[in-house]
């Protein structure tokens, strides 16, 4: 049992410093606040998971490109230092499906920041996504403008209502 000169001392990961410890003394109310503050971070808010997917296509010059990258990078710092961060990849037809950090087919809605990578090898087919693109001698083939959530043109909103995006893309 606890007295009131016990004390426990939680740490929690992902607050901002001036949050991440805390003590907590029996009777305090602390533990209430605590777990108030978790789900804040946890994902709770502007960004709730959706029951379904999000797919798009994309191509390079008009053409549909296979064995590019797709990442939906929140543009809520929060929600991106928390691993927010959606995933895809493009088959033959340039059409890709969304996965969210923890591999599944669903994603979360909000605001985010789409981007690119596509690796090449010398003779133009893309890496396969079980190899390293360094092991496979692979080239980075997009322009940097799509690499990054700071220079990338392209900004979507993931509701209920939309899930289904389209990138056109430029070599050049």
């Amino acid at each position: 049992m606890w007295s009131s000169g016990d004390s426990l001392k939680v740490r929690v990961r992902r607050l901002p410093s001036t949050v991440r410890s805390l003590r907590l003394r029996p009777g305090s109310g602390g533990l209430a606040s605590v777990l108030c503050l978790m789900l804040a971070a946890s994902g709770c808010g502007s960004y709730s998971e959706l029951a379904t997917s999000v797919t798009g296509s994309v191509t390079i010059d008009g053409k549909p490109t296979e064995g590019t990258a797709v990442f939906f990078i929140p543009t809520d710092e929060a929600k991106h230092a928390a691993g927010v961060i959606g995933q895809g990849y493009t088959d033959a037809a340039g059409k890709f499906v969304l996965e969210n950090p923890r591999g599944e087919k669903t994603f979360f809605s909000g605001e985010f920041k789409v981007t690119f990578t596509r690796y090449e090898t010398k003779d133009g087919k893309p890496i396969p996504l079980t190899m390293k693109p360094s092991d496979a001698g692979g080239t980075q083939v997009l322009p940097e403008r799509y690499m990054t959530p700071a220079e990338t043109p392209f900004t979507v909103e993931v509701s209920a209502e939309k899930t289904d995006f389209s990138f056109a893309l430029e070599s050049k």
